[in-house]
């Protein structure tokens, strides 16, 4: 079948990729001196946000783009020679990233063929990301459970040194005598000295870092398809102990520095869900709430986020409140969106509230709300139905 003038001119205007045409213009001694846009498509206009009306005609001083001159020379090279060129772009301004076809529809001029292939590279970044965690989570757990041996050494060993200055047993009054002193003696010199207050610390230090290393493998812990009903007040103490242990120099925020508040109502039942993975959206709240925080400037109010847990006849509801920044309006509706961050100079891929929301829209059947004023924080609401639907 052949195409005739009027299908191809339906199949420049209509297809979903951008084409760009242009002619190579040379100077007086006939070298390759720049280019003329003849051509461009609806697609071209649509993917690049460069309107046709102001470029078609134009030569490349007047165009409103501009390539590397490394580059431009090599379509000239093409628009004369033949040949493909293939390479990848980002419109900063769109955010949107192409690929993009060079070749020589006849010679003398050059054509560019642009595909949007952002969601491909997005969907690239959610498994790389995915590996990496997932890689994380493996050496964090790895890391735990060699800090458990060292730490068991030293909770057990500090036991049994409070044991042995015990005045009441026999076998440490014996050993008293035998060196030519008494318990009560050792006992009056150890609380001179602060000693047995120094044990305390010891244990009590070596027993939060029991329960944070216990935290992490608990949170690393691959978990089964199948719900479980745990106490979300237990969930939420265990997860803000671990969000308390993530200091970092590298990070903009400490929790040592903010003020945690834990408004629980009693008598909350215990829920359906999957353990690590509302951990994982809590963890998550915690951070974005201590990193907005961390934006807020000079206030007089201290930094502060607030954690409740309410529960009513059919669900229970969380909330972590943060008395930052807030949200401006018109980034409101884009916070749950994949890839959206307002941190990317700190590192951020805009998944965590993403990844959260999915975590408990699709595997909880609950909701994840956000409302928030700016200039007077942020809460969100994670709601989870109290029986499983």
């Amino acid at each position: 079948m052949q195409f005739n003038a009027e299908q191809y001119r339906l199949l420049f205007d209509q297809t979903l990729v951008g084409i760009i045409i242009c002619d190579a213009l040379c100077d007086e001694a006939g070298k390759p001196a720049g280019y003329r846009v003849v051509n461009a498509n609806a697609a071209f206009e649509r993917l690049t946000g460069l309107k046709l009306e102001e470029n078609i005609g134009k030569t490349h001083e007047k165009v409103g783009w501009k390539w590397p001159p490394e580059l431009e020379q090599q379509f000239l090279s093409i628009a004369f020679n033949g040949g493909h060129l293939n390479y990848e772009r980002f419109n900063e301004t769109l955010g949107r990233h192409y690929e993009v076809q060079a070749f020589s529809p006849q010679r003398g001029q050059f054509a560019l063929v642009f595909n949007d292939i952002t969601e491909r590279i997005h969907t690239q970044a959610v498994i790389l990301e995915g590996e990496k965690m997932r890689t994380l989570a493996g050496l964090a757990a790895g890391m735990a459970h060699e800090i458990n041996n060292p730490l068991a050494g030293i909770l057990q060993s500090a036991e049994v040194m409070k044991n042995r200055i015990m005045p009441e047993l026999t076998a440490n009054q014996i050993a008293a005598e035998e060196s030519g002193t008494s318990m009560e003696a050792i006992q009056a010199y150890m609380l001179q000295r602060g000693i047995t207050g120094l044990l305390d610390t010891i244990q009590t230090s070596a027993g939060r870092a029991a329960g944070i290393v216990s935290n992490m493998l608990a949170f690393s812990r691959k978990d089964d398809s199948q719900m479980r009903s745990h106490s979300l007040t237990n969930l939420l103490d265990q997860t803000i102990e671990l969000a308390c242990s993530d200091y970092n120099s590298d990070n903009n925020y400490d929790f040592r520095s903010i003020k945690l508040v834990r408004e629980y109502e009693p008598g909350i039942p215990d829920t359906p869900c999957r353990a690590t993975e509302i951990q994982q959206v809590i963890l998550n709240l915690l951070k974005n709430a201590a990193q907005a925080i961390s934006t807020r400037g000079d206030r007089s109010d201290r930094p502060q986020i607030i954690v409740r847990a309410q529960h009513a006849s059919d669900s229970v509801r969380i909330e972590i409140e943060d008395n930052g920044p807030g949200i401006p309006e018109l980034l409101r509706s884009q916070v749950f969106e994949p890839f959206f961050t307002t941190k990317e100079s700190q590192g951020g891929t805009g998944l965590g509230l993403f990844v959260s929301y999915l975590i408990v829209t699709r595997n909880h059947n609950g909701k994840l709300l956000m409302n928030s004023v700016e200039g007077n924080g942020t809460i969100f609401r994670l709601i989870l139905p109290a029986q499983v639907k």
